[in-house]
């Protein structure tokens, strides 16, 4: 509202528009209140319909539940007639056979006679046998009296002290006399059929109570406390004695809690109970007190509504005076300039704007046309500035007074040398001298000086302006600040500069040629590339400069680049200053001018020979061996997935020929590497000459080759033969003896064959069997060809899932150490050697010949080394603290794979550390084929693991190329006799001979000696004869767990 026009309650309008809204909310209420009164009734009676509702069903319920107890009880009162009533070891026997009547009745089920004396209890109890029940039970009186089922007063039991429910039928004879009762009693604190009708209760907080009518007490509740309750006496509560009275119906009730309840009574059908229903008001009528907050809420709600709308059309009737009032106003006091007023639409009010308006549009129109003027002057973007005859400034705009550092309004009045410095006045007034005599000036640059002293460049013109009678009367000056243009017009120079310097000192050939594909430009590098000076280039084409060939390529990629925007890159050659060939890159883009017109091409080159030949050496090394120059595996398969396609499709068969050199280690072993290289190379050549063009021969490593022959004949026993034929070329040709390095050398080749048609094999799956086959011919004697048969499939298969079973058997804990003892001659265990020992869940013990092979073959070896290595630590420091066993020492085979990691002596040392192992009680086993491939690194690490403590011996001594030399360098401990060596003797002269060198070498050298494999006391005396005192085998003990070899010390300690 506005501030002048205050909302005046006088006002007519004002008065009508509140005496509605008062109307209409007086109603509105009214209405409220009486709805409101309404819903309260209507829920309220539904609410009660729905407790007398779930009171039915209870009481139906309830009565189904007493009366199939007595239903029971009838049926087998039936049973019990005048002879067997008689007997009461009968009717115990008949109630010990109805478990119906157990499950019903969860404390008894009892037979009386006539007196009421106990006969018969189910489940038995002495004490209830003989008792009289007819004055201790009504239930069993009003039978025995009334001859009719009875369900009895609650009582509290006599051994039980806890509320107990009796019901009660006659037993009766032919004649319909009653002879006895049969009764069953119901602990009430004991989970029973009540519990299912009453345990959750009525609602959330309502209760469900059963009371008997004659006994004035409650027989059970929802609530626990209230079972057994007595209730006030007759008089006390009037609708309690109304209820027992008969009267069934639902009632407002202050219980016996004295909580205001809605209270739902009914009678039940077999007994003189009641049920109630009990739900507290509060719970009870929640729904109505809900529906009346809403009710309220959205009167409250409709009240603030209709008010906010009486109160906005109020004041939307009385915008348009309101807005006409404040514009006069704002007017009146200058706030607004002046302009004719909007009409309204109120007829009134729009004649008084009509008369206003007439008066105002001449002044309007005068404003506008000056506003115009000072519109133009203050926006515009360069400075404007008059000033009279004399020289003083009458008016400046907003941009030459900022520019300069000024208000506007302070420069009115001051002479013109404000914008200038003295030594600048004199070329000022050179300038403006023609104003007079032409009445302008051309425009000149100025120098300004602002209200800093800074000085700045400006464009400046003027004119002379006039009066009415032409005489001079004004200067009018206009001046742009040329500041920015001046530094642009500098960092251009700057940057040609630059670009030029980059251009000259980059290595890489640029140049520049016009939309004709002249040359326009270069720079050093292209001059030196091409040999040719810069002034015989300009304004030539490509084939001045390049050959034909080169030339008409040029030329075609030039024309398709200017043909439209864009950039180009392509490979081609160029002619170097030298006259050589080079291949080269280009890169070049359009230039066009502004119009979007091209105008010619830049571009560069990049000399990328080197590189392409680093490509092609990179794509030998990936795909040839650099010995043989042979492809290598990965080319190898490549061709082969190629060839089982080509198979595929046209139904031929290929083959391949996996070749691995005999005794090839023993001549690296002997002669060297490079002996060794020098026969691989002369092996494939041979190979090479062997083979058909068509064919592919390749070097996996080491003495490994592969032949592979595609086009095969479709029939394999054809295919066969041509195979074996080439193939026996290449074992011969292999078989001829050799040139090299220390002589003449005779070697032979076992090969494996495989056919492929390419519908089920894979690469490996090829590779795998020919290497299987390969085997195949070494294990039947070398230098021989044999193919691949389904057998060595199932070989392969079983080889891949020992593979898989032992990866996962370290992480699923199937290994076990055993422990072989190492003992003198007087029995007593000196050490023992811990051998590996795999328990599969499914292939039960599998040999340590058949997983170790494997182990070592796919590395597998190392973590299991490693864990046997911790598993042998982690026992010597577990009996250092025993008597018995600190004293021996455990012997651990290293593998050459594990020996040869690098960090193999940090890794015993870390589990040494870790363990807190005394290293004096552990031995490394060596073979004599690991020391023998790098004797020096062998003597290094086994240095360091002595200076530990660690001992080492010699295993299998005797099988390989033995020599004194390491012998004698290496620090040993220990050397073992093969177990190869002792088996025939003393039967066998040589291995009797061998076993005393063996003896004899080890004593001369201050070595110990341990025979393996004695089996026999023969054995163990020819040993000892020949001075070899430790022993190790079946003789004294079978590799045997842990706990075993712990009893066979403490037997050998004993004996």
């Amino acid at each position: 509202m506005n501030p002048q026009m205050p909302f005046r309650l006088n006002s007519i309008k004002t008065r009508v528009t509140l005496g509605a809204l008062g109307v209409f909310v007086v109603s509105l209420w009214v209405l409220g209140f009486l709805t409101t009164r309404i819903l309260e009734k209507d829920i309220s009676q539904l609410v009660a319909d729905a407790q007398a509702s779930a009171t039915t069903q209870m009481a139906a319920q309830l009565d189904r539940e007493l009366g199939a107890r007595l239903s029971a009880l009838a049926e087998i009162a039936g049973m019990i007639d005048a002879e067997k009533i008689a007997s009461p070891p009968a009717v115990q026997r008949l109630l010990e056979s109805q478990p119906l009547l157990q499950d019903l009745f969860n404390v008894s089920v009892l037979a009386v006679d006539r007196d009421g004396i106990g006969i018969a209890d189910a489940p038995y109890l002495a004490e209830r046998i003989g008792a009289n029940y007819r004055t201790r039970v009504d239930a069993f009186a009003k039978a025995l009296d009334e001859g009719r089922p009875q369900v009895g007063s609650p009582i509290i039991g006599v051994s039980t002290n806890q509320p107990l429910l009796p019901l009660a039928v006659p037993i009766v004879d032919d004649a319909g006399q009653v002879i006895g009762a049969l009764g069953g009693a119901i602990d009430l604190s004991q989970p029973n059929f009540f519990d299912d009708l009453t345990a959750e209760g009525y609602g959330q907080t309502g209760t469900y109570s059963i009371m008997s009518k004659s006994d004035r007490i409650i027989v059970t509740s929802s609530d626990p406390d209230l079972i057994m309750y007595q209730l006030p006496p007759e008089g006390i509560s009037p609708l309690l004695d109304q209820a027992i009275a008969g009267e069934e119906r639902t009632y407002r009730y202050v219980t016996v809690l004295d909580v205001d309840s809605l209270t739902t009574v009914k009678g039940l059908e077999t007994t003189d109970w009641l049920i109630a229903t009990i739900t507290p008001a509060a719970e009870a009528f929640a729904p109505v007190k809900h529906a009346q907050r809403r009710m309220i809420l959205t009167m409250v709600l409709v009240t603030i509504l209709v008010g906010l709308t009486v109160w906005w059309m109020l004041r939307h009737q009385l915008r348009p005076m309101l807005s006409t009032v404040k514009a006069l106003q704002q007017m009146t006091a200058a706030q607004k300039p002046l302009k004719t007023l909007s009409k309204t639409g109120t007829h009134e009010i729009d004649s008084l704007i009509a008369s206003f308006n007439q008066l105002l549009k001449s002044l309007i129109r005068r404003e506008q046309e000056n506003k115009r003027f000072r519109e133009i002057a203050e926006k515009a973007v360069y400075g404007i500035a008059i000033a009279d005859l004399d020289r003083r400034l009458v008016y400046v705009n907003r941009f030459l007074a900022e520019i300069h550092g000024y208000q506007a309004d302070d420069l009115i009045g001051r002479d013109i040398s404000v914008f200038h410095s003295t030594e600048q006045l004199a070329e000022v007034e050179k300038t403006v001298r023609p104003l007079h005599e032409q009445g302008h000036f051309a425009p000149q640059e100025i120098w300004h000086v602002d209200h800093d002293g800074r000085s700045f460049p400006m464009l400046m013109s003027g004119v002379l302006l006039r009066d009415e009678h032409d005489e001079p009367k004004y200067i009018a000056a206009s001046s742009v600040d040329i500041t920015k243009r001046k530094q642009a017009e500098k960092a251009l120079s700057e940057s040609e500069t630059f670009l030029n310097v980059v251009l000259e000192s980059m290595p890489l050939p640029v140049f520049h040629k016009d939309a004709e594909g002249r040359y326009t430009g270069f720079n050093k590098a292209f001059e030196t590339f091409f040999g040719q000076p810069r002034s015989t280039l300009v304004g030539r084409s490509v084939f001045d400069i390049h050959p034909p060939d080169l030339a008409e390529t040029y030329h075609a990629q030039d024309r398709e680049l200017l043909d439209q925007v864009g950039t180009q890159r392509y490979e081609s050659q160029a002619r170097n200053a030298r006259g050589e060939i080079r291949d080269v890159v280009f890169h070049k883009a359009t230039l066009t001018n502004s119009s979007g017109e091209i105008t010619g091409l830049v571009g560069t080159l990049v000399d990328i020979t080197e590189r392409k030949q680093a490509d092609a050496e990179i794509h030998r090394l990936a795909y040839y061996d650099p010995l043989t120059n042979l492809p290598n595996r990965r080319l190898l398969q490549d061709r082969l997935r190629h060839a089982m396609a080509v198979a595929r499709r046209s139904g031929s068969l290929g083959a391949l020929v996996f070749l691995d050199i005999d005794d090839f280690k023993a001549l690296n072993d002997t002669r060297g590497h490079d002996a060794g290289d020098q026969l691989l190379v002369k092996i494939a050549e041979r190979i090479c000459t062997v083979a058909r063009e068509t064919d592919t021969v390749a070097r996996l490593g080491g003495d490994e080759f592969v032949v592979m022959l595609e086009n095969l004949n479709a029939d394999r026993e054809k295919a066969a033969l041509a195979i074996r034929q080439v193939g026996e070329k290449i074992r011969l040709e292999i078989a001829c003896p050799y040139e090299i390095t220390g002589g003449e050398f005779h070697c032979s080749a076992s090969l494996g064959v495989v056919l492929f048609n390419g519908h089920q094999e894979s690469v490996d799956t090829l590779l795998k069997q020919a290497d299987l086959a390969m085997y195949k011919a070494k294990d039947e004697g070398r230098n021989v060809l044999r193919f691949f048969d389904p057998a060595m499939q199932t070989t392969l298969d079983e080889r891949i899932g020992l593979e898989r079973d032992l990866r996962l058997a370290l992480d699923l804990g199937q290994f076990t150490p055993f422990y072989q003892a190492q003992v003198d001659r007087e029995g007593r265990v000196l050490g023992a050697e811990v051998l590996l020992r795999w328990q599969h869940p499914e292939r039960g013990m599998v040999s340590p010949a058949e997983f170790i092979p494997l182990a070592e073959a796919t590395g597998l070896i190392l973590p299991i080394g490693q864990w046997v290595l911790e598993s042998a630590c982690r026992q010597i420091d577990h009996w250092s603290g025993n008597d018995r066993l600190q004293h021996v020492r455990l012997a651990v085979n290293v593998s050459a794979r594990e020996f040869r990691q690098p960090d193999f002596v940090d890794q015993v040392k870390h589990v040494l550390s870790e363990t807190g192992a005394d290293p004096a009680r552990l031995r490394l086993e060596l073979t004599e084929s690991m020391v023998l491939e790098d004797v020096g690194g062998t003597f290094e690490k086994m240095e360091a693991l002595k200076q530990l403590g660690i001992g080492f011996a010699l295993d299998d001594f005797g099988t390989g190329h033995s020599s004194l030399a390491y012998l004698t360098r290496l620090p040993l401990d220990t050397l073992k006799i093969d177990s190869s060596f002792v088996f025939n003797l003393p039967d066998s002269h040589n291995d009797a001979v061998v076993a005393q060198t063996i003896i004899s070498m080890a004593r001369s050298l201050g070595l110990n000696v341990i025979a393996e494999g004695v089996e026999t006391e023969a054995q163990r005396d020819f040993l000892a004869l020949n001075h070899c005192h430790v022993y190790q085998g079946y003789l004294f003990s079978r590799p045997v767990p842990l706990e075993d070899f712990e009893k066979f010390c403490a037997a050998s300690l004993e004996n």
